[in-house]
Parts: C-alpha cells; structure tokens; sequence
C-alpha cells in the first residue's frame, strides 16, 4: 500500500512538474506562478504517501483511547457498587449504634439525636436507592426498641430477649464465631 502510494505521489509530481513546465515556457503562468505551483505540488506529493499512514495511527490511537475509556467506565460502575455496599454498611452501623446508645441519656436528648440521626440515615440510603426491604432491615432494632416502650415487667423481659435473639441471629449471619471472646 505504501509503496503504491509512493508511485502516486511521483507520478502526479512528474505529470504535474511537467505540466507546469510547459505553461511557464508558453507564458501562460509567470515565474512566481511558477514557483508557487511547484511548491503546492511538492507538499501534495510528500502528503500522499503519509496520508494513509497518518490515518492509519489515529485509527490505533482512538481505539486505544475507547479501549481506556471502557475501562475506566467499569472501574467507575464498581467503585460506585463498592461505595453502595460501604453506604449500606455504615447505615446498619449507625442505626445500631444509635439504638442501644439511645438507652443512655434523657429522653429529650435521645429523641432529638434519633430523630436527626434516623432522617440523615434515610437520606444516605434514599440516595443510593436502597429498597423498602434493605431499608426494614437496618432499622429493625430501632423499630424492636422503640416497641418496648410502655412495656414493664415480663412484656419488657420478653421484647428484649427478642432483641437479643435478633442480634444473635445476624452475628450467626455474619459467622461471628467466638463473639464471646471478642475484646473492645
């Protein structure tokens, strides 16, 4: 291909240097006509042969750079997935934390910081799209808390131990083996 192309460029420079020869010496161009045709002539034929070559690099060099692209796109797509399950993870921590932490302190104190904390973990959660379900099941110790309260007595014993229960069950979940030996 090279080589073909190679034959165009002095072939049309031969053709196009004899061309211009002749309307200069039948003065149908003058000497700066002249040497400005030649000149156009001889950056035509030096283009020709790297035309194809020139195109041929960009041709690489974009399908290099589409090649990137995809794989900084899918990068991006599972650093978002990794930021989702974080999100989701720091969620259930909050809640968690803040349920049985909501045990000390006033009332006034607990329900305010509940309140904030509870809208802010919503909004977290919301703004990854998490569904109803996902969303039941991190805030299913605040839910088991906040209906213990008025309870008293066995009722108060019994709600708790299903916390407990609850809790226990997603230790096992988690195959938080050993939990007993587990130092803060």
């Amino acid at each position: 291909m090279i080589k073909k192309d190679i034959a165009i460029s002095l072939g049309l420079g031969v053709l196009g240097a004899f061309l211009f020869t002749t309307l200069l010496v039948l003065d149908h161009v003058g000497a700066t006509s002249y040497v400005l045709l030649l000149t156009l002539l001889s950056l035509v034929c030096l283009v020709i042969p790297a035309f194809q070559r020139l195109r041929e690099l960009d041709l690489k060099n974009m399908k290099m750079t589409l090649d990137k692209m995809e794989e900084v796109r899918a990068d991006v797509y599972a650093k978002e997935e990794d930021l989702r399950n974080a999100s989701l993870i720091l969620a259930k921590l909050i809640t968690l934390n803040t349920t049985f932490l909501s045990i000390f302190g006033d009332e006034n104190s607990n329900k305010y910081s509940r309140a904030l904390i509870l809208k802010q973990t919503e909004e977290l959660l919301d703004y990854f799209n998490v569904s109803s379900s996902e969303k039941a099941d991190i805030f299913k110790y605040q839910k088991a808390l906040h209906n213990m309260r008025g309870l008293e007595g066995e009722a108060h014993d019994k709600a708790w131990q299903e916390i407990v229960k609850m809790l226990k069950h997603d230790c096992e979940q988690q195959h938080l083996k050993g939990i007993d030996r587990v130092a803060f």
